[in-house]
């Protein structure tokens, strides 16, 4: 009984947020591993979910984002690896199962601006006229090549071949460190398209950990750019909406938005430093897409919390705001994991375990 109320309230509470229980599961309309602890590395489905605690496969797949095509499948992209720039898996429901595909190269060919090597945090949008676009991070040529900047790609296919965009990089902020991990947004109450990104400040490298610890201690700020339709052509310059703190460590990276059917907006982030445990996922809320954000006051996710899980971070939303793609430290490097996002009246976003 005591089970039944409870579901009940979180049915209401989910509703007046303007979310809803479809089947008990509510719908919204970089990087030393450490083993998860036994008793919390849950390994069973539950009511036909996936545990945030178990990766949706094991294998490496680092930096994951997740998109929904025109017929109903799922698409999860993914930093190098597996003898492949770009990395794909894909599942018939945004829970699984899911299944690393080993498909021709998305990107087979680099940009004139790019060694063709370190191709990191894929993530792919449709755009208005039906075609797709890729948005990676890539390592920059010839006299910057300690920096990455971000790329484009177009496909007429999910799976491509992707087509880089010529000239120059979208964004490369090679004065302040590169730029990296960038992911598309439609804003669905007025129709505009974004790129978020993160200006890579800690690879300027003053020391410590991430780089960027030891004074001076450089900015690593989000950058929101609007683009035109194509999701690719810039208007005006970026804003900034979020930069690290003391609290944050060496760095932020990572941005994902999200809006959420109550018309604000969830930026969510890393911080720490990807190769230790202090790598953690967090989120801010806005009124409005340019900020500003306010920062959650805890961790959505961090190592050694009720997930068990080490180094969690690298989080992408569902554009539709049902699920969270992540990543943390498996035995295989850094592996997927998938959950349903869940919202309280405190504000406070969760995983589904």
């Amino acid at each position: 009984m005591a089970h039944s109320i409870s579901t009940l309230l979180s049915t209401l509470l989910l509703s007046v947020l303007g979310y809803h229980l479809v089947s008990g599961v509510p719908i919204a309309s970089h990087h030393a591993a450490q083993q998860r602890h036994p008793s919390t590395a849950r390994t069973e489905i539950v009511h036909g979910r996936r545990s945030a605690a178990v990766p949706a496969f094991n294998s490496n797949f680092a930096d994951p984002s997740i998109f929904q095509d025109t017929d109903g499948q799922w698409y999860a992209f993914a930093t190098e690896g597996n003898g492949k720039t770009v990395q794909v898996a894909r599942a018939p429901a945004v829970l699984g199962p899911w299944e690393l595909l080993d498909h021709d190269d998305l990107l087979p060919t680099s940009p004139s601006w790019a060694t063709g090597k370190y191709t990191w945090a894929p993530a792919v949008d449709r755009v208005d006229d039906g075609s797709y676009v890729m948005y990676y991070s890539a390592q920059l040529d010839g006299d910057y090549s300690r920096f990455h900047g971000i790329g484009t790609a177009t496909a007429d296919s999910v799976l491509g071949p992707y087509t880089p965009s010529p000239g120059k990089p979208f964004a490369a902020n090679v004065t302040a460190g590169g730029a990296i991990d960038a992911s598309g947004f439609r804003d669905g109450k007025t129709g505009k398209r974004y790129v978020v990104y993160k200006v890579d400040g800690n690879s300027l490298g003053s020391g410590g950990s991430c780089g960027n610890v030891d004074a001076p201690v450089h900015p690593t700020p989000i950058m929101l750019q609007e683009v035109e339709a194509d999701g690719v052509t810039r208007l005006g310059g970026p804003t900034p909406i979020l930069d690290r703190t003391e609290d944050d460590g060496p760095l932020v990276e990572a941005p994902s938005l999200l809006r959420m059917r109550d018309g604000r907006y969830v930026l969510f982030y890393s911080s720490g430093c990807f190769n230790d445990a202090s790598y953690r996922t967090n989120y801010a809320i806005a009124s409005e897409v340019t900020g500003p954000y306010v920062r959650a006051k805890q961790a959505m996710m961090k190592s050694g919390d009720r997930l068990g899980l080490a180094a969690p971070g690298g989080a992408a939303a569902a554009a539709d705001g049902s699920a969270l793609v992540f990543h943390a430290d498996c035995p295989q490097g850094r592996c997927m994991h998938v959950s349903v996002l869940n919202v309280d009246q405190d504000d406070v976003v969760t995983l589904e375990e």
